[in-house]
């Protein structure tokens, strides 16, 4: 008996809703603060520091990479950070999960197509948003499935993986791991505590 209710609860969880999902996820990763800070380092020999600095007064993210810094304000921020730092935490979660949709759908993710997938060796459960099928090369958003964190985003050139959420300077709220691919260059960040240096 117990051995169907596990089976039971995931197949549950992949019957949500995108609204539902995305309400998820946004509870779970939105920080209710005016000013979020969070240090890592961009990995390469020698690794290079990174800051990662959000103001949500003004809805402006700056990415300093070494001394070089790069500032983003509002629909200029780069998707991969939107999903940590959303612009108004302020609404309630229904309406912070519709202007997530809305925004997704703004990236080409169609919400209305959803598909369960596994991905790591551990073979995590994760919920596909914006494909049916594996075959797709559609833009999407996974979510793992027990957490509703974002594990893959996918979306013009870009496609980011997130990870090592249990290793982050903001555990279960920003990835440890963030590894960008665009046009076939690859970035590491690494967002980890010192103990896992």
């Amino acid at each position: 008996m117990h051995n169907l209710i596990f089976p039971l609860l995931l197949l549950l969880g992949f019957f949500l809703t995108p609204a539902q999902m995305a309400q998820e996820m946004v509870k779970k990763t939105a920080i209710d603060l005016p000013r979020i800070e969070v240090k890592g380092t961009l990995e390469g020999t020698p690794a290079t520091p990174v800051l990662i600095v959000y103001d949500r007064t003004k809805d402006e993210l700056s990415l300093t990479v070494g001394a070089t810094t790069t500032l983003f304000t509002g629909e200029k921020m780069p998707p991969w950070l939107r999903l940590f730092f959303p612009k108004n935490t302020s609404l309630k979660p229904p309406e912070q999960a519709d202007v997530l949709i809305s925004y997704l759908k703004g990236l080409g993710i169609d919400i209305e197509k959803k598909m369960l997938s596994t991905t790591g060796p551990e073979g995590d459960l994760t919920v596909v948003i914006g494909r049916e099928n594996a075959s797709s090369n559609a833009p999407q958003v996974a979510l793992y499935r027990t957490s509703m964190l974002p594990f893959r985003l996918s979306a013009g050139t870009i496609d980011a993986h997130f990870g090592d959420y249990h290793k982050s300077v903001l555990p279960l709220i920003f990835p440890g791991r963030i590894e960008i691919t665009d046009n076939d260059s690859l970035t590491i960040y690494s967002f980890v505590r010192d103990e896992y240096r």
